[in-house]
């Protein structure tokens, strides 16, 4: 008779978790924003952008669906006297998972893509003589042709990271149950736990 009401009210307390999930999961269906400050290897302060995006309806799953990620960094580089300063963007899709009211996400490493906008340059204020003369001499189209060398290897950099970041963040889910603890939902707020940054507040986009 005991052991029948602990296997009762096992299952009653499964079966309300797995309620739970499926509502949380539900409740961030949508976009999600929040801004985070850095400071670069030179002590220079910069914003990083993360953007979430969930799907609870595309895959019909009960407690999750998918997702896509989406970075955003405004980064100024100074390379021998000439400033480029640009907007260096990354998207990649998976899915997600709310169980035992953590987040669980999976990454699909082939659809990571690395963008680079809204590109910037100029002659830094301390570039030396022969940088502001060979400038001139080359003229922009020449200059133009270096920078887009130099976004070319910022670009591979930032994408070889990224992959080897989401590689490693996808193998320990699947080793280690690597997820983002104590997802939760308040009004257009969302929330979880991270393991080098404590908490993480997003706001909803409309």
């Amino acid at each position: 008779m005991v052991r029948t009401i602990i296997v009762l009210f096992l299952l009653s307390a499964a079966g309300l978790m797995s309620c739970s999930d499926a509502e949380l999961a539900r409740s961030i269906d949508g976009k999600w924003e929040t801004s985070l400050n850095f400071t670069d290897e030179y002590g220079d302060p910069f914003v990083k952008k993360l953007i979430y995006e969930f799907d609870y309806k595309a895959n019909g799953e009960k407690t999750g669906g998918k997702m896509t990620e989406s970075n955003e960094n405004i980064i100024e580089d100074n390379s021998e006297g000439i400033v480029i300063k640009c907007n260096v963007k990354s998207s990649i899709e998976g899915e997600y998972t709310v169980l035992l009211g953590d987040l669980e996400i999976m990454y699909y490493l082939p659809t990571l893509e690395v963008t680079i906008e809204d590109v910037e340059c100029h002659l830094s204020d301390d570039a030396d003589f022969y940088t502001s003369l060979g400038a001139e001499i080359l003229g922009d189209e020449i200059i133009s042709e270096m920078i887009e060398d130099e976004l070319e290897g910022m670009k591979k950099e930032v994408y070889d990271s990224l992959y080897e970041q989401y590689e490693a963040d996808n193998r320990g889910a699947e080793e280690e149950g690597y997820c983002y603890p104590d997802l939760e939902v308040e009004g257009d707020t969302m929330s979880f736990v991270t393991s080098d940054m404590g908490r993480m507040y997003f706001s909803r986009e409309y």
